[in-house]
């Protein structure tokens, strides 16, 4: 190479298509990952966020505030239902991904 673009340094339209095609898969993996993540933060923080309701509720319940400790068991209900969504949201993302990877296999071969 003298520092001056050759002919060689161009890239056919196969290897072209073939970068683009790689890399598209690749930023789809990522996106889908980050997605799982995220998923499973929500997950993770329902189930915190559920613990801590129930435990607030029961103090509550003790010191005889039974309308501050319904409503935390009713939030805490809330919470299951958040982690029963984000759960789902996780399942459903995850056999996309297994989708995804079947239908790559199948063009390559």
């Amino acid at each position: 190479m003298t520092g001056w673009i050759d002919e060689d340094d161009y890239l056919s339209s196969e290897e072209v298509k073939n970068l683009i095609e790689e890399n598209q898969f690749s930023h789809e993996i990522t996106i889908a990952m980050r997605r799982t993540k995220l998923f499973l933060l929500i997950l993770a923080s329902c189930t915190v966020l559920f613990v801590a309701l129930l435990i607030l509720g029961c103090l509550y319940w003790l010191e005889e505030k039974s309308i501050i400790a319904t409503i935390c068991f009713i939030l805490a209900f809330f919470s299951v239902l958040g982690q029963i969504t984000a759960l789902a949201l996780t399942l459903r993302e995850r056999q996309r991904q297994h989708r995804t990877a079947i239908k790559s296999k199948r063009m390559k071969s």
